[in-house]
């Protein structure tokens, strides 16, 4: 038997820790990029959900999501 194989099983639960460990780093990697692909995907989802060719902006609009709203000045120092 070989020097890394005894070393193995002698200390299985070092290396079982280790493999726990790697498992849940990994667990963890996949569970940000669902949250970053929910996050990109909520930003888009007024225009992936609608059937519009065109949209109709305010003036001085940029982007469906960074324009001005539609809420009427007095009521901005209301709800924030």
């Amino acid at each position: 038997m070989s020097l890394a194989l005894s070393t193995l099983l002698f200390e299985w639960r070092r290396y079982m820790a280790a493999v726990m460990a790697l498992a849940l780093s990994g667990l963890l990697v996949l569970a940000m990029t669902g949250v970053f692909i929910g996050i990109g995907k909520g930003f888009t989802a007024t225009i992936e959900r609608s059937n519009a060719d065109i949209f109709i902006m305010q003036p001085g609009a940029k982007s469906l999501i960074g324009g001005p709203s539609g809420v009427p000045r007095r009521f901005i120092p209301l709800a924030y």
